[in-house]
């Protein structure tokens, strides 16, 4: 038989191997279900990312399938194949995050759905610290949960003593600074105005005082990037964000100990009657991967 005629048969082959590879040949005797041992990382270069090609769209089935641990056990095999890639990290970050994490029926589980999560962004983050999909993946992921889950919240006050609501501004920054578009654009400015508003609530004034005025800074930018700009809103918007920061200055010195004067209350109540927690634009309620 002629090798031509041999080719078709041979990629079926490696077609087949390729759609059972994360659920058989490559765990070890110790390997869960979707780890692998070292054989599969001396595969060759071609050899890997064809498996992860064939791979990725296995996994792409079972996920529109419904089939959540069969997807966990591709994710994992994929990031044995190709440890530096961002979009697999971010991606078995997501689905442990949000669809593993759901569906955990105990406080237990769920916190280790949620730390094995954190643990795989972080190692990405260490290699590339300026990692555009690994910030903004893990920027929206304490976005999200920064209020919706008391045991997300509990698991990030263990790890570095600081709320989701005080950590997403810093990723969510570094993330629109590489992608410059409006969609990380309006994650890092919403992250700014609820960390301020946490900090108020925390009455930390002087913290919120400084997130309000890079706020100030960015207000023009936002405005420019989502297309709002008619006559005025720049400036108006400037101003509100300005009175907050003048707000957070007064109550600070004032639980500073500081005896207010006369001028100094009154301006303090016309603020407190003038601003409200309100967003100049919606967030999304659902994330998305």
């Amino acid at each position: 038989m002629k090798l031509r005629a041999l080719v078709p048969a041979l990629t079926v082959v490696m077609l087949l191997g390729a759609f059972t590879v994360s659920g058989v040949f490559v765990r070890g005797p110790g390997c869960r279900p979707g780890e692998s041992d070292e054989s599969l990382l001396r595969l060759s270069g071609a050899l890997r990312v064809f498996l992860a090609d064939a791979i990725w769209l296995k996994m792409r089935s079972h996920f529109h399938d419904g089939k959540e641990s069969l997807v966990l056990s591709d994710a994992r095999t994929l990031l044995y194949l190709e440890p530096d890639n961002p979009r697999i990290r971010a991606f078995l970050h997501w689905h442990l995050a949000f669809n593993m994490a759901r569906k955990a029926v105990t406080d237990e589980s769920r916190t280790e759905w949620y730390r094995e999560g954190l643990d795989i962004l972080e190692r990405g983050l260490e290699n590339d610290p300026s990692s555009a999909a690994l910030n903004f993946r893990m920027g929206k992921t304490l976005f999200f949960r920064s209020g919706t889950d008391d045991v997300f919240r509990s698991l990030c006050i263990e790890r570095c003593g600081l709320y989701p609501v005080q950590l997403a501004p810093t990723y969510l920054e570094k993330a629109y600074l590489a992608m410059n578009d409006a969609h990380s654009f309006l994650f890092f400015f919403n992250a700014l105005e609820n960390a301020a508003h946490f900090e108020m609530k925390q009455e930390a004034y002087g913290a919120a005082a400084k997130l309000w005025k890079k706020t100030v800074l960015h207000a023009t930018t936002w405005i420019d990037k989502i297309g709002m700009e008619k006559d005025g809103a720049a400036d108006e918007l400037k101003r509100y964000y300005i009175d907050l920061e003048k707000l957070c200055a007064l109550m600070g010195r004032s639980a500073d100990g500081y005896e207010l004067g006369p001028k100094e209350i009154a301006e303090k109540k016309r603020l407190e009657l003038k601003i409200k927690e309100n967003r100049f634009f919606d967030v999304w309620d659902e994330p998305d991967q």
